[in-house]
């Protein structure tokens, strides 16, 4: 009897013991086992939307589009397939949109009308995964994405993700991101903030924090810039923020040191010309050195010849001319300059004011003032203005009355704009420039990729 009672007994410890590893192991092994067919899914769609460049098979944007849902019901946290959806779906709808247009209106006007029935196809696939999940912050994320061209909504949403779970970083940095659209950048910098410290892990995160710490708190931002700079060495961050630091620099030389350890850390990199562009007015030879350098270099190939030869010849140029300028020679290095003409923007400015400079020390100094306000019509900067008035007042000349010529010279350069029609983003009808003659019209002219 003792014997049968201690057999029922370790069967009943057995069972209990078999069923509280299945209360703790099961719900892993099937996220698990969820995961691992997501990412199958994931894998299956990003083939289907990008099939390679070797691949003579067009993408195949619907079986894209359904494999990233699939892999979305398995696993609704996983940012990359909401992601990989939205875009897709936007691919797919914009193509199809797109595929009959024969004008640049009906072209404008098909990319609206596929960008809003791919948000109308997400926000009703969204809106039944909300029903499923909605305790997932992910889920209140991507449906906050949906509506880029209206923050309130969005921005509820992010704040329902974060409040779901306080240490969804991509909630923060969404929120970062709506706060500097907003132009409130106390905000921003602090849900960047917020983002780092809810994944120490991410490079952009950090580069992110870091760049939105205001310019005049040099130490915090340096604190922040070494900081990643520790943690994320090897990261394309990395050279980011040291471009960053180049910008906020104080003087040019400060700004010529921080990118030559940027050229010299993360030379593959491709930001020479932003090291050129700083030595060009502080060290020519160097800016040369720089050029021939890269021109030379094998693996560059002949786009790096063709593409850096005109920067070759401003910095050529501009050092001969300092040396003549050196040797009092003003007259030659004038002409010299003046044979020399700089294609846009491989170093104008500083071959414009050692013209100015040449011209002023020949007794020229007329010439020199015309010289520069021409450029000042076209070519507005610091560095031309303050040689423009310090040359003007020497000469007697008022503020004014250079102000004066600059727009009288603006205006008589002014031709009237091609007309030309686009569709509105709107209404989706097209208006012409034409139809708003007699009205102000500020003409931005941007891409949005």
């Amino acid at each position: 009897m003792r014997l049968r009672s201690a057999v029922v007994l370790l069967a009943a410890v057995s069972a209990a013991a078999v069923l509280l590893l299945l209360v703790l192991f099961l719900p892993r092994m099937l996220a698990a086992r969820a995961g691992a067919a997501a990412d199958a899914h994931l894998a299956a769609a990003r083939r289907a939307q990008y099939p390679g460049a070797t691949n003579a098979r067009r993408p195949d944007l619907a079986k894209a589009v359904e494999e990233y849902r699939q892999a979305i019901e398995l696993a609704p946290n996983r940012i990359e397939g909401h992601e990989g959806l939205s875009f897709a779906m936007l691919q797919l709808k914009v193509t199809a949109a797109t595929s009959q247009a024969r004008t640049d209106v009906d072209f404008t006007a098909a990319v609206v009308a596929g960008r809003a029935s791919a948000r109308e196809a997400l926000r009703t696939f969204y809106a039944d995964l909300e029903k499923r999940y909605p305790r997932v912050a992910t889920v209140q994320w991507a449906i906050g994405r949906l509506s880029p061209d209206n923050p309130r909504p969005a921005e509820a949403r992010y704040r329902s993700a974060i409040a779901l779970d306080t240490s969804f970083a991509r909630g923060y940095y969404e929120m970062a991101t709506l706060a500097g659209t907003l132009e409130d950048r106390a905000k921003a910098r602090e849900y960047y903030r917020k983002a780092a410290q809810a994944d120490p892990t991410s490079a952009e995160y950090a580069e992110r924090a870091a760049a939105s710490i205001d310019a005049a708190d040099r130490v915090a931002f340096e604190r922040a810039m070494n900081d990643l700079l520790r943690r994320f060495p090897k990261s394309n961050q990395a050279a980011f923020i040291l471009m960053e630091a180049a910008r906020r620099a104080s003087s040019p030389e400060e700004r010529v040191r921080i990118l030559e350890r940027e050229h010299r850390e993360y030379p593959d990199a491709g930001r020479s010309l932003q090291l050129f562009h700083a030595y060009l007015p502080v060290d020519p030879d160097k800016a040369a050195s720089l050029a021939h350098t890269v021109m030379a270099a094998p693996s560059k190939g002949g786009w790096a010849r063709q593409m850096w030869a005109p920067y070759a010849v401003c910095a050529d140029a501009l050092v001969d001319a300092r040396r003549l300028i050196a040797a009092r020679r003003f007259t030659d290095a004038r002409a010299l300059l003046d044979r020399t003409t700089p294609r846009w923007p491989c170093g104008a400015v500083p071959l414009h004011l050692a013209r100015a400079q040449a011209a002023r020390l020949s007794g020229d100094s007329s010439g020199a003032i015309d010289g520069l306000i021409d450029l000042v019509v076209v070519q507005r900067t610091a560095a031309i203005e303050t040689a423009l008035f310090d040359y003007a007042a020497a000469a007697g000349r008022t503020r004014e009355a250079v102000e004066r010529e600059i727009w009288r010279r603006r205006t008589a350069r002014a031709q009237p704009m091609e007309d030309f029609a686009l569709a509105r983003l709107d209404t989706r009808t097209a208006v012409r420039l034409a139809d708003l003659r007699g009205r102000v019209v500020l003409v931005d002219f941007w891409s949005p990729g």
